[in-house]
């Protein structure tokens, strides 16, 4: 009796002799085929990835004044300061801790 592997590593589908009669012997060298990534049994280095670049912060401050400001066109003025009076209080709040 022959055991085969078949799967994906690496993104190649391929169904593999494992060289092996015995279940728990070919299971274990799956394994390593497993464990190195690649149907050669030679482990794959992954590329580096790009390291991010440092992110723009912007302040709570700074977004509550955006925020207003584009709903200053578009909201009723008593809506308008109900929004103001709330995000006055969350900046506040920001602030204290």
């Amino acid at each position: 009796m022959f055991i085969f592997a078949t799967g994906t590593l690496s993104g190649t589908f391929k169904r593999r002799y494992t060289g092996k009669t015995n279940w728990d012997e070919a299971k274990a060298v799956a394994a390593e085929w497993e464990k190195a990534g690649s149907w050669d049994g030679e482990t794959a280095v992954p590329e580096p990835l790009p390291r991010p670049a440092e992110p723009h912060r912007v302040t709570i401050d700074r977004a509550v004044k955006a925020f207003l400001a584009e709903l200053h066109e578009t909201l009723a003025f008593a809506t308008h300061k109900k929004y103001r009076l709330l995000l006055k209080r969350f900046v506040e709040r920001s602030a204290a801790s």
